[in-house]
């Protein structure tokens, strides 16, 4: 499978940067965004959203549906780098007891070893 080529006249407009979930990364969602069709990104992009009163205070959102697997790996990478934010917030020991969550675990874990070793 071949990753789609990224439409560069996409952008996640304003408004909508501004109802991103916490620990969204809005520049990797839109690089993602820019390779879907475009009559499928407003659905994909409110997968990233709140909605009003969605979010608690400690910027939680229950029973949401997000989107954690795409078949092609290119896009996968990208979709992992959305989340890195969210991970970037959990210290070490938390990082390395995670065994859930978004997508990118991995890679947040791959980041902080290589931060850690300088």
């Amino acid at each position: 499978m071949t990753t789609p080529s990224p439409d560069h006249g996409y952008h996640i407009e304003a408004d909508a940067r501004s109802r991103l979930r916490p620990g969204v990364d809005a520049e990797a969602l839109e690089r993602l965004l820019q390779r879907f069709p475009a009559e499928s990104r407003a659905s994909h992009l409110e997968l990233f959203s709140t909605r009003g009163g969605e979010v608690d205070s400690h910027g939680r959102a229950p029973d949401v549906t997000v989107l954690t697997r795409i078949s092609d790996p290119g896009m996968q990478h990208l979709l992992e780098q959305i989340w890195q934010p969210f991970w970037a917030t959990l210290s070490d020991a938390e990082l390395a007891e995670a065994r859930g969550g978004p997508p990118g675990l991995e890679l947040a874990r791959q980041r902080r070893a290589e931060k850690r070793r300088g």
